[in-house]
């Protein structure tokens, strides 16, 4: 079994240098990664497949890879000045959904204990309650806050 190279996160251009269509290898070059480390970087038609000219002075955009013995190698190529295709799964897009009206929840008189009544925080729609006569208390006794 092959193993993939351990991508490294850093990207580089270059350009080839040599490439064998029938094996499906071939070397890149730049002057950075030669000094880096003294040769061209392997590059395997599987991590070229969005490549889709693979011809001596082509030039593509790489991640770097380094095999388990050390050795620098191609990932994810594409050709240079193409546009940026991501072999991460793309970033969850946040929820743009409104949060539910909220509800609001009152204690009433008629309620056994631990249980609540659910309102829509509108006018009541008991005609007793409404004038506040049932309870010996007054509308405007209600809004002035002097019900008893």
């Amino acid at each position: 079994m092959v193993r993939r190279p351990t991508p490294t996160g850093e990207f580089f251009t270059a350009e080839f240098k040599t490439f064998n269509e029938q094996n499906g290898w071939g070397f890149v070059g730049c002057d950075e990664l030669r000094a880096r480390f003294g040769s061209d970087v392997f590059a395997h038609n599987r991590e070229l497949v969005n490549v889709p000219v693979k011809a001596v002075g082509e030039v593509i955009y790489f991640e770097l890879g380094m095999t388990e013995d050390g050795k620098p190698q191609v990932l994810n190529a594409q050709p240079a000045g193409a546009p940026i295709i991501s072999v991460e799964p793309a970033a969850k897009k946040p929820r743009l959904e409104e949060a539910p009206a909220s509800v609001e929840v009152e204690e009433t008189p008629a309620a056994e204990e631990g249980e609540v009544a659910m309102t829509d925080a509108g006018p009541p729609t008991n005609p007793e309650t409404t004038t506040g006569e049932a309870a010996g208390t007054s509308t405007a006794d209600m809004a002035e806050g002097t019900a008893g």
